[in-house]
């Protein structure tokens, strides 16, 4: 025998090159055989056998199906159930923090009501023997004017109690009071939201009043400025304050010697000498000395915007006289 054959290593190396030949041969084979197929589904040549495969592979994915259990559907209403739950407790939620929020609001409304009522308290102290002075809570029932369906509702009501239309019903373009005479209430009567003028009682019905507001062309009131300075604020020139009737006023009568400066306050004067309640209209917010020796003199209201819901009417009474004891009567009278 050849001693080459029969040698064990050389054999081995001749087995060890066959099979490094036959993988090369496979990989260039498969390479080839992957072009192939990109080329022939490229030109979608293998369309039908594609076909014919997905149809041999369809009963073995249907006998999958047939034994996989049901807990998709289960899953699903589950989440869907969830879904709900969660969606109730936000609208829960939601509703409780509208509710929140009005009350917030209420009792924020009712807060400044307090604080309104307890500064106008203490402007109502009474500072003269002849006058005194008190407030009367009210409702603006309407902005502007009277609406014709509550003028009708109170014609109604007053028929029905013998009570001429005439003595219920208010004119004006002005907010309306849900009080009247029948409270005390008179025309020129102040109408006030804490310490700040809204205007006057234009006219008074037997349960409702019309008001001219501070800046309507029909309001006129006696003020005197409020200056402040470094010294601390005092007392300045009086004059006139007159509605302009586009939500301004104009303050006249002011002499050309006196001061006047932007952002002076404007309160209420005094009445023929008698110390009053200092109201608050509004702040100078325009200030020009005219070449003709004149002040031109501008002046914000106080008055928000819009109306609050309630006001107050400030009434001025006679202090009724007090009853003093009989002194003609002694000691030693039998009567005693």
């Amino acid at each position: 025998m050849d001693n080459n054959v029969s040698d064990p290593k050389r054999l081995r190396g001749m087995i060890s090159d066959q099979q490094k030949t036959r993988m090369r041969l496979a990989v260039v084979a498969t390479t080839i055989a992957a072009v192939g197929v990109c080329a022939a589904n490229h030109l979608q040549l293998l369309e039908p056998l594609r076909l014919v495969i997905q149809d041999s592979l369809t009963p073995g994915r249907l006998t999958v199906l047939a034994f996989r259990p049901p807990a998709a559907a289960g899953s699903a209403s589950s989440s869907d159930a969830n879904v709900q739950l969660l969606q109730a407790a936000l609208d829960k939620s939601e509703r409780e923090r509208r509710a929140l929020i009005i009350r917030n609001a209420q009792l924020r409304d009712d807060l400044r009501r307090y604080d309104e009522t307890r500064r106008i308290s203490s402007l109502l102290t009474p500072t003269s023997s002849l006058l005194q002075f008190d407030a009367i809570t009210a409702n603006i029932v309407s902005p502007a004017g009277m609406p014709s369906t509550f003028s009708e509702l109170l014609i109604d009501v007053g028929h029905s109690q013998g009570i001429r239309p005439s003595e219920l019903v208010v004119d004006g373009t002005g907010p309306i009071l849900d009080v009247g005479s029948e409270q005390g209430i008179s025309a020129g009567d102040r109408v006030v939201e804490g310490a700040s003028v809204i205007g006057r009682i234009r006219k008074t019905g037997r349960w409702v009043s019309s008001v001219d507001p501070v800046s309507s062309l029909d309001f006129r009131a006696g003020v005197q400025l409020l200056r402040q300075t470094g010294a601390g604020p005092f007392y300045g020139a009086e004059g006139i304050l007159e509605g302009l009737g586009d939500g301004r006023c104009r303050l006249t009568g002011i002499p050309y010697t006196e001061a006047v400066s932007v952002g002076d306050d404007v309160v209420s004067a005094r009445m023929d000498g008698i110390n009053i309640p200092r109201l608050y209209f509004g702040r100078v917010t325009q200030a020009e000395f005219l070449s003709g020796g004149q002040w031109q003199i501008v002046v914000t209201p106080a008055a928000s915007d819009p109306l609050p819901r309630t006001a107050a009417v400030i009434r001025t009474q006679l202090t009724p006289p007090q009853v003093r004891p009989d002194s003609s009567r002694t000691a030693g009278d039998p009567s005693d």
